[in-house]
This record gives structure tokens, C-alpha cells and sequence, in this order.
């Protein structure tokens, strides 16, 4: 199976330093968003990058791998917290795509934690699989909000599970087969703030090339205002779905158009160079756990979730800045609606 991708990333408009992070490095693809100040956002990102680096070393990764990197990442994060008092309170958020080995047959493995999205676009549909772990998130699941509401809401960025909170941090996964033609997007909140998600499925379905695909995206965040970091990795599985010139669909030019002069401006960086595993002594493998079917979102099925708070206090973490303030292995979901990815957690 041929995978191809891309990454982009910027500092953004307003921010002084770049606190989301990176790693792109079959069959390893993660984005993380730090929180905690300039020093500690920047650091906790890093930390769960760097938890997952093991795993690229590794051909064939079982899904019990991935669990046990995430619990990684969440302690070490936890740790350096409590050694050091000038980066108490850091944390990030995550998002992850890995293809993972189970009997012998190959499949992603989705997870997040946090607000970092996966999309999947596939036969002209663009579907987000990940589900936001956020307070308007359980408003619009709760039917208190819709979707067009909860991106102007002022608590949109108050979060309900981080990596490296004082309590444990349970994510949400997702197994799926690989298909020919489909392009993944994992990326930090800083895009979907600012680029909308049909603008997201026209720069996928326009732009064969997964690098220049991540550069159109995080382009187009900047020229929407760029309040925040702003990272995108693409990912694509096997042929392009069709043939198209680079650049050429009308919607990525005018993403990218100079309105003065009415040229292409460079694309932000692509992806760093990969690096090594860190040195880490072997840890033991958790205990067994137990994979739960969920329905996927916008099936409409499954029992109602009772409504949330009244507020975020006490509940949730706020982001800082200007823009933010089983059995082992894991098997498929079972129930989901129709194809597609099913969530287990």
C-alpha cells in the first residue's frame, strides 16, 4: 500500500512562538497543541512528539502499542510539570493516525485527545472521524447549540480532556481499513478556527499533492486572520482519486492569490526532517484493556448523552492566548452505520 504525505506548520499571526508540534514518518502521523505559556505549550507538545518517535522505529505496531505511548506521553507530560513550577499547568492536546497490524491485516488506528481533528475525504466526501473534547462539543451533542453557533461561542476553547492533567486522560480510538483514494487531514485547532470545512474538502479534493495540500491550508488560516498556531499534515492512501494541475482549482487560488498582484506567494515550511528514537528504557506493557463500540458521530443512533454544566468551571481547561484564551489487541467497532470508521474507546 503506497502512502504519501505532507505537513505544514506556522507560528501564526499573533502568537510569538510555534507551541503546536509535529511527526509525519510512516506509520507514524501526530499532531499535538501545547498549552501551559510559551515555555510549557511549547514543551508538552514536544513531549508527546517525542513519546511517539519509538513507534516509528517499529514496521508492524499492534494497537495496544499506541495506548500504551498515549499513557506515555500523559505522564511524562504530568511529570515535568511537577519538577519544574515554571511550567505548572502544561498540557496539549492530540491527535493521531497510525497504521497499526492486528492478525495480520493492516489498519489505521485513530485517536485523539483535546480538540485536534482527523478528517477523512474520500469519493468527494470530507467526514470528520474525531470528536472534540470540549465544552460546546457537549453542547451541540446535548442539542443546546448547533454547529455554526459553537464556532462563535466564547467558551469554544475550553477543553474537557488534555494530555499531562492532573487526572488520568482517556482517549477516543478509531480502527479502520485502509482504503485505496483516501486523504487524511490531522491538524491543530488553529486551522479549524479559521478555514471552514467546506474550504478544507475543496483544497483536498483540488490538490493532488498531499505537501502542497498542507501548505494551501495552513496559508489559508494565516490570510483568515492566523490568531493562533496553525498546523496541517496530509496523508494519502494509494492513486490520487483524480488527476488535477497543482494550484489550479480555482477555490486554492484564491486561498493563496496576492490580491495586488494576483501571484501564488511561497508556501510556509513542509515537514522537518525526521529524527531518531530517543533513547528510553523499555517499559512494560499495560494491562489489559477493554475496547467499548461507540456510534459514530452523526449516525443519530445510540442513547442521549445527559447535558452538560452550566459553565466550563471546575470542568474543563482553558486554552491561553489571544485565540484561545478489552481485550487486547483493540477490534473493530461494532454498530457503526453504514462504511466507515467506527469509534471505540
Amino acid at each position: 500500500m503506497a502512502v504519501r504525505w505532507g505537513c505544514a506548520t506556522d507560528t501564526g499571526r499573533v502568537r510569538r512562538r510555534n507551541e503546536d508540534a509535529l511527526l509525519a514518518r510512516l506509520p507514524v502521523f501526530v499532531v499535538a497543541d501545547g498549552m501551559g505559556g510559551h515555555a510549557g505549550g511549547e514543551l508538552a507538545s514536544h513531549l508527546v512528539v517525542d513519546s511517539f518517535r519509538e513507534l516509528t522505529a517499529r514496521p508492524r505496531p499492534v494497537p495496544v502499542d499506541v495506548r500504551t505511548v498515549v499513557a506515555q506521553a500523559h505522564a511524562t507530560i504530568r511529570a515535568a510539570a511537577e519538577r519544574d513550577e515554571r511550567v505548572r499547568g502544561l498540557g496539549a492536546t492530540a491527535v493521531g493516525l497510525v497504521l497499526v497490524e492486528q492478525a495480520g491485516v493492516q489498519y489505521w488506528l485513530a485517536f485523539n485527545v483535546g480538540d485536534s481533528r482527523l478528517y477523512r475525504f474520500h469519493r468527494g466526501r470530507l467526514q470528520q472521524i474525531t470528536v472534540d473534547h470540549s465544552f460546546v462539543q457537549e453542547m451541540v451533542e446535548a442539542g443546546f447549540l448547533d454547529s455554526a453557533q459553537a464556532r462563535r461561542h466564547p467558551e469554544r476553547h475550553v477543553i474537557t480532556r488534555v494530555l499531562g492533567g492532573k487526572e488520568p486522560t482517556e482517549p477516543d480510538f478509531w480502527l479502520f481499513p485502509p482504503e485505496a483514494g483516501e486523504r487524511f487531514l490531522l491538524c491543530s485547532d488553529g486551522l479549524t478556527d479559521e478555514v471552514e470545512d467546506a474550504v478544507i474538502g475543496d483544497v483536498l479534493r483540488a490538490e493532488s499533492d498531499p505537501q502542497l495540500a498542507a501548505g494551501v491550508l495552513v496559508r489559508a488560516a494565516l490570510e483568515a486572520g492566523g490568531r493562533d498556531n496553525v498546523t496541517a499534515v496530509v496523508v494519502s492512501v494509494g492513486e490520487p482519486e483524480r488527476p488535477v494541475p497543482d494550484l489550479s482549482d480555482p477555490h486554492a487560488r484564491v486561498l493563496l492569490r496576492d490580491p495586488d498582484t494576483d501571484s501564488l506567494p511561497p508556501l510556509v515550511p513542509g515537514c522537518p526532517p525526521p529524527a531518531g528514537p530517543p533513547d528510553r528504557p523499555e517499559r512494560p506493557d499495560p494491562p489489559p484493556w477493554t475496547a467499548r463500540a461507540r456510534v459514530p458521530p452523526g449516525t443519530g443512533a445510540g442513547p442521549p448523552r445527559p447535558p452538560p454544566s452550566a459553565g466550563p468551571a471546575g470542568r474543563g481547561t482553558r486554552r491561553p492566548g489571544p485565540r484561545h484564551a478489552g481485550p487486547d489487541p483493540v477490534a473493530p467497532a461494532q454498530g457503526s452505520a453504514g462504511p466507515g470508521p467506527g469509534r471505540v474507546r
